[in-house]
């Protein structure tokens, strides 16, 4: 698939196991917006709405590539703890995100409404 920016031939295969390896990000982050507690229940439904480009979890993964050095497999150097980091960083960025808006009492925040609203 391209998007705006024309990716060569040979990084294709990267560009497949960065998109791979971000649906398993993704799994992993929505595994832990779960609650019991109904006001953090809902912190965690209005989180799910908004999501972001995911570029901290793209470089926290392509980092972990590029250190794996494999000039091929590509899903193989992707480890769970890979992933695992890759989630923890977008999960600070939106609770970083979440606590800004709550500051500055904003009303929007990726052309929606924020979390104190």
């Amino acid at each position: 698939m391209r998007g705006v920016l024309e990716i060569p031939e040979n990084l294709l295969p990267i560009q497949a196991a960065l998109a791979q390896g971000l649906a398993r990000v993704q799994t992993r982050f929505d595994a832990h917006l779960e609650s019991d507690l109904p006001p953090v229940a809902r912190l965690c439904r209005h989180v799910e709405r908004y999501r972001g480009k995911m570029l901290r979890p793209s470089l926290t993964l392509l980092c972990g590539l590029a250190a794996a050095g494999r000039a091929t497999d590509f899903d193989a150097a992707m480890t769970e703890n890979q992933i695992s980091v890759a989630a923890v960083c977008e999960m600070v960025h939106m609770a970083t995100l979440v606590h800004d808006d709550v500051l500055d009492e904003a009303d929007t925040r990726r052309s929606g409404q924020t979390v104190n609203r």
